[in-house]
């Protein structure tokens, strides 16, 4: 049972995409069996047509629980289904795993939806200079 609070809670909740473990005590996705061993805030991403990403993920199945596996790379960068999932692999990285595909679908959604309306003007700058960074290297 995940052990956690994290961010996005009132947002999920409002949702229906939250419940509390059966002692009430930690909110946590509604069939999320593991915590993301990741934060779920991150740097965003600049696209070419100027808007951005925060949150971009796939979702595998894995050993009976769809696990789901951010495809921008810590470094600021996405990878292709290929790259993420062997990253995870490599290092354990996911956004959470869950009972149902379903399940993980629809909560992938609202975090997406939850991290695009949080993202402030700092942070859209940075991703704006590090996709002219990129394009000028």
């Amino acid at each position: 049972m995940p052990d956690n609070k994290y961010d996005g809670f009132e947002m999920l909740k409002k949702a229906g995409l939250i419940s509390a473990d059966p002692q009430g005590e930690n909110p946590v996705p509604t069939g999320m069996l593991e915590n993301p061993s990741v934060p779920v805030n991150t740097t965003p991403i600049a696209n070419p047509d100027d808007s951005f990403s925060t949150i971009e993920t796939i979702s595998i199945e894995d050993e009976g629980q769809e696990v789901l596996i951010p495809t921008i790379h810590p470094h600021g960068y996405r990878m292709s289904p290929e790259e993420a999932f062997q990253l995870y692999k490599d290092t354990g990285r996911h956004l959470g795993k869950f009972d149902k595909p379903e399940r993980a679908t629809a909560y992938a959604k609202e975090l997406s939806k939850s991290q695009g309306e949080t993202i402030d003007d700092t942070l859209r700058q940075i991703a704006r200079a590090k996709l002219k960074q990129k394009g000028n290297q």
